[in-house]
Order: C-alpha cells, then sequence, then structure tokens
C-alpha cells in the first residue's frame, strides 16, 4: 500500500476532494416516472453520497492516501458522513461542521432500467469558502479534485494553488451536468473557461460536453474541448454504455468501450470512474488506453449495488473484470 507519508517538504502522494458531502435519500421506484406517470415506491433508505465524498471513498478504496475539505451542518447528519467517510480510510480532518447549519442532502429517484433523477438541497455548500487552513491542507496533496457543483470562489483558490505549485501538484475537475443546471449554481461557460488553463484532468459527460461546447455532435464536442484544453491537460469525456473518450496532449485520443453488466444503480458510477482514472492516469502514470480499462471496471462494479459507497470496487475487484492484473503498484 502506498504510505502517502508528508512532511513541510514533501506532497502527499494522494488526492484531496473538495465540495460536497451529503446524505442520500434513496427511493427505488417500481416503473420510470414522468410528468403525469406516477410508480410505487418498492424500497427506500438513507445513505451517504455527494460528488467529492463519492470521489474520496472511493480513490481510499483503491489503497490510495485521500481526504476530504467539505462544509457540514451542525446536525446528527454530520456525524453519520464523518464516521462513514472515516470508515473508507478518509481523512476528515477539514470536514468541518458549521453553527446552525443543515447538513446537504439529495433526493435520489432509481427506476427498474438503472436510470435515475436526482434533486440536491441544502445550504452550507452554496456558501463555503477556503479558509487559511483548508488551503494549507489542500496544499500538502499531490492532486486535488473538485467540480462545479462547488462555489466558484472555492474553485479560483484550487486553480490558484495549482498554479502556484510545483508541477508534481495536480487538478482534476469534473464538469458534471449542463449549463442549464450550472448557470442556476452560479457557473457559467465564461467561468469553466477562465478555470481551464489550471485543470490537468477535465472529467466530465455526454451531456457536459455538449452543453458546453453548444452542439448535438459528440465528436465535435470533443474536439472543442480537445482544442481548449491546456497544452498540460488530459480529459475524459464518458458517454454512458458506449464507454468514454480519453484526451491528451498533441492530439492523443482513445476509446475505451464500457463493461456490459445488469446495472442496479447507477448512482456514484461516475465518481468511482473518476476515481480510479486520477489514481491509474494522474498518481500512478498509467498509459491512457490502460487507466481507461480500469476506471471503466470501476464504473461498471459500482453499478451493481444500491447506493454510491456501499460496495466501492477494490483493487482485486478490478482485476477480477479486467481478467488481468493491470492496477497494481509500480
Amino acid at each position: 500500500m502506498n504510505s502517502g507519508c508528508a512532511s513541510k517538504n514533501l506532497i502527499i502522494a494522494g488526492a484531496v476532494t473538495v465540495g460536497n458531502a451529503l446524505i442520500d435519500h434513496y427511493y427505488m421506484l417500481s416503473n420510470p416516472v414522468s410528468p403525469g406517470i406516477g410508480a410505487l415506491v418498492k424500497s427506500q433508505s438513507i445513505q451517504t453520497g455527494g460528488v467529492e465524498a463519492n470521489v474520496a471513498a472511493a480513490i481510499a478504496a483503491l489503497e490510495v492516501p485521500a481526504a476530504i475539505v467539505a462544509p457540514l451542518g451542525d446536525d446528527q447528519d454530520a456525524d453519520r458522513i464523518i464516521l462513514d467517510l472515516q470508515s473508507h480510510g478518509v481523512d476528515t480532518t477539514r470536514a468541518i461542521r458549521i453553527p446552525g447549519d443543515e447538513t446537504g442532502r439529495c433526493v435520489i429517484l432509481v427506476m427498474p432500467d438503472a436510470d435515475r433523477i436526482i434533486l440536491g438541497g441544502g445550504t452550507g455548500i452554496r456558501s463555503m469558502r477556503l479558509t487559511a487552513a483548508d488551503r494549507a491542507f489542500i496544499a500538502k496533496w499531490q492532486v486535488s479534485f473538485s467540480s462545479a457543483y462547488v462555489p466558484l470562489p472555492v474553485l479560483r483558490d484550487l486553480a490558484q494553488l495549482r498554479d502556484a505549485s510545483t508541477p508534481h501538484r495536480l487538478f482534476a475537475f469534473d464538469l458534471p451536468d449542463t449549463f442549464d443546471d450550472l448557470i442556476v449554481r452560479g457557473f457559467t461557460r465564461t467561468d469553466f473557461d477562465e478555470l481551464l488553463p489550471a485543470i490537468d484532468l477535465l472529467l466530465t459527460n455526454r451531456p457536459g460536453a455538449l452543453s458546453y461546447a453548444m452542439t448535438d455532435d459528440f465528436d465535435q464536442a470533443c474536439r472543442i474541448i480537445g482544442d481548449r484544453l491546456a497544452p498540460h491537460a488530459r480529459a475524459a469525456i464518458t458517454d454512458g454504455a458506449k464507454g468514454a473518450r480519453l484526451l491528451w496532449p498533441q492530439g492523443g485520443s482513445c476509446h475505451v468501450p464500457a463493461f456490459q453488466v445488469k446495472a442496479i444503480d447507477p448512482t456514484g458510477a461516475g465518481d468511482a470512474f473518476h476515481a480510479a482514472l486520477i489514481v491509474a492516469w494522474l498518481l500512478e502514470n498509467k498509459d491512457p488506453e490502460t487507466a481507461g480499462r480500469i476506471a471503466s471496471a470501476a464504473g461498471a462494479l459500482a453499478c451493481l449495488t444500491e447506493g454510491a459507497r456501499q460496495k466501492l470496487p477494490k483493487r482485486s475487484d478490478i482485476s477480477e473484470l479486467l481478467g488481468t492484473d493491470l492496477f497494481k503498484y509500480f
């Protein structure tokens, strides 16, 4: 296992995620829903979630040091989240309770075809700002990860930390949704363009790529994103059951097929994919095709159970699905 020892002059060979740690309220439905169509709730549960918390836990499951910087409410939900993250091996030193606030939550409606509707709530993340202690903590880690769900001032701080750092400190960023949703949250295409020079690994999906590029053509969206990446940057654009497109400097590109599994719940699959790609591609510097296969396997395995963190893929699970031991330390 990678120990990731740290000192004032040594960066931890792991990742810190910055942003959301939430409570998810799951409702497993009897049939797909749309306006005017109801459904029976076959089962329901309360679990832990949040993009950044999911990625931190998934990285830790791969035996890599992981930490999170996140605002939590002053409530029992915060206790549950901290205990859950610690049980996965995540450093929660900077998971901070905000007096008088409430922990964020999501309502997740999961339909029989493994499609889902996610509705978010809570106020803590909207007012999140990094303190001097947060910034000092983040600066100790080789990779920082966040998403467009996090307030722009926080993202600007992360970009500045990356710009001011050594080349060994990297910034991974998730563009998780269309700009119809992100603009309401205060994140615009102009804001994204501002961040791009500091991003070392861009993570997005078909809706996010099409929305940013303002096109209906997936290949064209990939080309536009590839042209706008910084010279040092890489990208992964997932496309559901069709797999993913990986991009890297000097016009490098490859298609990574998706593993066909009987999905129960896709919630957290993208986060598991991103976590595995951060580990394999950024931290362990595997070649793009190998890193992509590892990430694809992790994403598929994450679909096999209900909830984002119920059974996170381990290296042995990924190796078993791949049928080979591609995922090992050098």
